[in-house]
């Protein structure tokens, strides 16, 4: 009579025990689908110019002023606003940098506020990064307000509404100024011949 029992008591318990083993099976499949929704709507980062080492040309433009940096095969050199030697580690991790940047999915996207964000086309500071001889750049980009970050700043393609935050690079690092990116040595060099003259 006992083993009778056991069997039957065994029979018994399967179909609660495969209901309960459904159960746990569908709040395990109802998680992953929800996690793979909230990872599905979680912002994605992209690079903001990996190929910025490669750069052979940058121009930075603004109110007050515009320059431009060209590689040679001596190293980098300042074209515009006057032609000088330039300071080419300072380029180079300024490159580095760049090809480091993330780029955020847009964080705003009405015209009315790009003045705000100091991002209007016309009075805005822009940045043009080109690969080899192109004359259309690689990266075109207005720089605007610092961002959430003290490395990071909002930024806007030229023509286009949406407004994104650059993450890993500061405001600051898009000076217009030629001193900036003058090679200090050469200009400390030329200082003292004028000064013996």
């Amino acid at each position: 009579a006992w083993p009778a029992r056991a069997a039957s008591s065994s029979t018994a318990m399967q179909p609660k025990t495969l209901r309960l083993l459904a159960s746990v099976l569908a709040v395990l499949a109802a998680t992953a689908g929800l996690q793979s929704f909230l990872a599905g709507r979680r912002p994605k980062n992209t690079r903001l110019w990996v190929d910025a080492t490669r750069a052979d040309r940058l121009r930075i433009a603004g109110p007050s002023g515009e320059l431009e940096l060209a590689r040679s095969a001596s190293g980098w050199e300042l074209k515009v606003p006057f032609q000088s030697r330039a300071d080419s580690e300072k380029i180079i991790r300024f490159l580095e940098l760049l090809a480091k940047a993330e780029l955020s999915e847009p964080v705003a996207d009405d015209p009315a506020r790009h003045a705000a964000f100091d991002l209007v086309d016309s009075t805005g500071l822009r940045f043009q990064g080109f690969l080899g001889d192109s004359s259309t750049p690689a990266l075109d980009m207005l720089v605007g307000k610092s961002g959430a970050g003290p490395a990071s700043f909002l930024t806007r393609r030229p023509g286009e509404a949406a407004v994104r935050e650059v993450r890993g690079i500061g405001r600051h690092q898009f000076e217009t100024s030629p001193g900036t990116w003058s090679d200090r040595l050469v200009c400390a060099v030329d200082q003292a011949r004028l000064a013996v003259r």
